[in-house]
Parts: structure tokens; C-alpha cells; sequence
């Protein structure tokens, strides 16, 4: 049973998932210019709580995977850099440089964090 639902990922209690179960983000990443980040829209804050929401995941043992970006021309994410240290969590940096939507994203350094082993 696949659901793919487009909302925000506090909508759903952590109780209602099970060891069974992935959960896919593609969050707003933070210190972008996307449209649906400009003005403030997602802020260190929300993404704070996004990450504690992730380890209450985790330690329910839980898979996620998490679409977000290191940095976007010449700006760092280092809060997402450092959660992910802090916890360990398995990156994957894609080796393709793009331009997304035309707004010239092409140093742009997109990774996807996930807290489940490959094998």
C-alpha cells in the first residue's frame, strides 16, 4: 500500500507510522530562492523541528529519506551539515549539476539524507 500525500509533514502523528513503513521529504531548502521559500516561508525554525521530527522517526525505527541541499551558490547550510554529523546519517550528493526551474541552481550542491542501510 503506497500513499503519497502533498502536505506538511507535522500533519501526521508519529504514532501512526510503524517499522513497516518509509517516509519520503522534499522540504523547502533553507537559504534557497525557490517560490515557495521566498519571504520567509521556511525558516530555521521549521526546519529545526523538521529535523526533531525526523530523530523521533528514528528512534521509532522508522525509514526516511530526506531530499534537501549542503548550499546554493556560495551559501552553506551548515545546520543541516552539522545534523547530519551529529546523527550520522547517511548522505548521498548528486554528482549532476542542474539549473532547477531556470533559476540558475547550478552550484547547487542537492543531497539526499536517509537513516536506513543499503544493502
Amino acid at each position: 500500500n503506497v500513499k503519497i500525500m502533498n502536505c506538511n509533514y507535522d500533519y501526521f502523528p508519529s504514532n501512526m507510522f510503524n517499522s513497516n513503513d518509509f517516509i519520503y521529504l522534499d522540504p523547502p531548502y533553507l537559504g534557497t530562492t525557490a517560490t515557495y521559500n521566498e519571504n520567509g516561508k521556511w525558516t530555521v525554525e521549521d526546519e529545526q523541528q523538521m529535523y526533531h521530527w525526523l530523530e523521533l522517526l528514528n528512534r521509532l525505527n522508522i525509514r526516511w529519506g530526506v531530499s534537501n541541499s549542503f548550499g546554493n551558490k556560495g551559501k552553506i547550510n551548515e545546520i543541516l551539515i552539522d545534523w547530519c554529523i551529529k546523527n550520522s546519517w547517511n548522505v548521498i550528493h548528486f554528482d549532476v549539476k542542474y539549473s532547477s526551474m531556470g533559476r540558475g541552481n547550478s552550484n547547487n550542491d542537492e543531497v539526499y539524507i536517509f537513516n536506513y542501510e543499503i544493502s
